[in-house]
């Protein structure tokens, strides 16, 4: 659709001793409030925020934010994971092979940190996960 965007994915860890990772399947997709434009010179393309950060407390400042969007259902910087399934499938690249590597990288970032975590019978952790998609649909942790 031309705006930059990351999903955020949340995450459940009961244990990294086994590694046991829930991943919530509906990721909330994060648009810049103003459309991607590459030939922007880079001096003034680099100073509008709007156009390269998909904070939400970064754009509701920018009145864009609020207008609809073509090809983008309501209203807003944010919309969900069905939507994003579709733009990708409409790109030619296969959702359930984005989200499989999505479910890979998780893993990777949870096995990285197992070492440092104490194991708690009773305890849990609750994680947000950053992620870009690129345009071949290889999906990158934030």
């Amino acid at each position: 659709h031309g705006f930059k965007f990351d999903l955020r994915l949340y995450v459940v860890v009961t244990s990294f001793r086994p590694l046991r990772v829930y991943l919530y399947r509906d990721a909330i997709v994060r648009l810049c409030a103003v459309k991607y434009e590459a030939g922007t010179a880079l001096s003034e393309g680099l100073q509008d925020v709007f156009r390269h950060l998909t904070n939400a407390s970064v754009n509701k400042h920018n009145p864009q934010a609020r207008e609809e969007r073509e090809g983008i259902e309501g209203t807003g910087c944010k919309f969900v994971w069905d939507q994003f399934h579709e733009h990708v499938r409409d790109s030619g690249v296969d959702p359930d092979r984005v989200w499989a590597r999505i479910k890979l990288l998780v893993s990777y970032c949870c096995l990285c940190a197992a070492r440092s975590v104490p194991q708690d019978r009773v305890c849990f952790e609750l994680f947000g996960f950053d992620v870009m998609v690129d345009d071949s649909g290889r999906p990158w942790i934030l």
